[in-house]
């Protein structure tokens, strides 16, 4: 599976979707298709993408964790042989079949429905050899799938230390491999900014992406774009509930994504939090004076963070309030435009891909930063 070429996850739906096209096709004619399989290390957002397709396109999803059924779940169960003359061993209907409690519901039973095997790498020969079955014929023993369900499948590889299991050459010769990779700027763009991940976090890792993902390891925190995500959330609660302290801090990011990238965090968080963006915005304090670009950057990074989390907690409403923390952000814009212009464009960047997340915003807070043509160019070459 490491012999094909990586694709980003954001570029994956195309081939996800016209695989399903085809594989319905087939369905309908009686023909036999590559059965889809995508490959990629833990964590990077397989399933989540195959469940925002089908959200998207009026797709069920029944999602199967084949690796972990038990055998008669998925072969069924033999029936007594009850008739005189009985020759032939009926079976039950598998489970592994069952449509019922789908984790994504179409309007309607003719839609298309996603038999999702996931996490298949962990599949020992016992399953497979039933997966061939199912793959060549979309049966077990007696029964077959219905004509508008697609089998897709996805696993880790076997670099990835995840129980990976090798696939019998038979089946692999019948899979359509295809090995997604990701990088911060397509995690960011596709999926970060639009799923309520801290600011902070994503201004982190876009300055710092050698801390995104690092090589899985068993038994131990590691980064990976899940492990950022949920860091994210647990900071969320804890500081919901009170500030959080630096010792916490370290503690909830190293136990997600490895003591170096929380070490890194921390002290970039250390930079930002100096600063006391909360009252710069406020104009309690005045606007620093830097020409050190680090700084500048930790300076741009916190006022974003603080006014990105004011911005969503009044449901992504203008207010006074923020009209005026809106005001000093672009003075402190204009300040480094001096020294430090060309952060200026991520800043921004992050307000466009931070404004996706309601579907009312149209760059509203961008908008309102167009007093400068510099800083109204910038904005122009983001957004065309």
């Amino acid at each position: 599976m490491e012999n094909v070429k990586k694709l980003k996850v954001s570029q994956m739906e195309k081939f996800i979707l016209s695989a399903i096209n085809v594989q319905m096709a087939a369905n309908q004619n009686g023909h036999s298709v590559s059965t889809l399989w995508i490959s990629g290390s833990p964590g990077i957002g397989k399933t989540w993408s195959v469940a925002n397709i089908c959200r998207k396109n009026d797709f069920g999803l029944a999602a199967k964790y084949v690796a972990t059924m038990m055998l008669e779940q998925i072969t069924g169960l033999p029936k007594a042989l009850n008739k005189v003359g009985d020759e032939e061993t009926e079976w039950t209907k598998p489970q592994l079949f069952s449509l019922k409690n789908l984790e994504v519901v179409p309007s309607n039973n003719e839609r298309p429905i996603i038999l999702f095997l996931d996490d298949a790498h962990l599949c020992n020969k016992s399953i497979q050899s039933y997966l061939f079955q199912l793959l060549t014929y979309r049966s077990i023993h007696s029964h077959k799938l219905p004509k508008n369900v697609v089998i897709i499948m996805a696993g880790n590889r076997s670099s990835d230390k995840a129980g990976f299991q090798q696939i019998l050459a038979p089946i692999s010769n019948r899979l359509y491999f295809l090995d997604i990779d990701s990088d911060v700027d397509d995690w960011v763009e596709n999926f970060a900014s639009s799923n309520g991940v801290r600011t902070d976090i994503i201004l982190f890792l876009k300055n710092n992406p050698i801390h995104f993902q690092n090589q899985p390891i068993e038994s131990g925190a590691w980064a990976s774009p899940r492990s950022w995500t949920y860091a994210s959330l647990m900071l969320d609660q804890f500081e919901s509930e009170s500030a959080i302290d630096i010792d916490t801090m370290t503690r909830i990011v190293s136990g997600h994504v490895g003591i170096e990238a929380a070490t890194e965090y921390v002290k970039y968080r250390e930079l930002m939090i100096k600063w006391e963006s909360h009252l710069i915005l406020d104009g309690l304090k005045e606007i620093p004076k830097t020409n050190n670009k680090m700084e500048s950057y930790t300076l741009m990074s916190a006022c974003i963070s603080e006014l990105m989390t004011r911005y969503r907690k009044n449901s992504y409403v203008i207010n006074d309030h923020l009209n005026k923390n809106i005001d000093i952000l672009g003075k402190i814009f204009e300040n480094m435009m001096s020294h430090s212009k060309e952060i200026i464009p991520l800043g921004l960047k992050v307000f466009l891909m931070g404004e996706g997340e309601s579907t009312n915003s149209k760059s509203v807070l961008v908008k309102k930063l167009l007093n400068n043509k510099e800083l109204v160019d910038m904005i122009l070459s983001i957004i065309n």
